[in-house]
């Protein structure tokens, strides 16, 4: 059972708004959704070699209070952090926490 008190890293919960660039295509843009609670716990690292570069991919299960609105391709920030919301699960059917599987790349 998770405290709650573990809960300790404020994220922003963003979704992406596409808008026209004027142009015929399309920009990305994010909106904020709404600030949460959460407890941020890594658990892999994924190297590989991009080019001349070395990019890292973590893997993260965030915990954050339930929530019914969430969608595919949703991220949240921490700072500079981004984390990619790849899936999710009520992980003990309460309707209390979700726990979330994303991905934060590192160059």
């Amino acid at each position: 059972m998770l405290d709650p008190g573990q809960m300790r890293a404020r994220l922003s919960l963003q979704k992406p708004l596409d808008v026209s660039d004027g142009q015929g295509g399309v920009a990305r843009n994010w909106q904020d959704v709404a600030k949460v609670w959460a407890k941020v716990e890594p658990q892999s690292v994924n190297r590989k070699d991009q080019g001349v570069a070395e990019v890292a991919t973590v893997t993260h299960a965030i915990t954050i209070g339930y929530r019914a609105d969430l969608a595919r391709g949703w991220r949240l920030l921490s700072g500079t952090r981004i984390f990619t919301l790849q899936g999710w699960h009520d992980p003990d059917e309460s309707g209390r926490f979700l726990l979330l599987d994303c991905t934060e790349d590192l160059a």
